[in-house]
């Protein structure tokens, strides 16, 4: 048989940094062991269209930055898939930039020139 003490068990509690929603976005404050530490979305509208961001970190301390684009794509399909690709490209070499990522085929090439 089970005793009955009265108490009741309860995770600990988390602290959240002060970035941190620390609202129902945030599933580590609850002590899951996948919880993760979720800002607000930051959303911003352009003349190209919006961007929106959410800063994240896990419990094990591993921040990332969620980014989301919506580009606006001209009708035309061919000038629509130029530019999407373009974009993708570009979008890519600015976080690289931004980051700090060197490419390891460009170096590559650059010791064999």
């Amino acid at each position: 048989m089970y005793e009955v003490t009265g108490r009741r068990w309860r995770r600990p509690a988390r602290r959240c940094p002060e970035w941190c929603a620390q609202d129902h976005q945030c599933t580590a404050r609850q002590g899951y062991p996948s919880g993760e530490h979720r800002s607000d979305t930051m959303t911003w509208r352009t003349r190209y269209g919006r961007l929106t961001a959410v800063r994240t970190e896990g419990m094990t301390g591993v921040g990332w930055l969620d980014i989301r684009v919506a580009v606006r794509l001209p009708a035309d399909v061919v000038d629509a898939q130029r530019q999407a690709s373009r974009l993708a490209v570009q979008v890519d070499l600015a976080i690289r930039e931004v980051v700090g990522v060197v490419d390891q085929v460009s170096t590559q090439r650059q010791v064999r020139a």
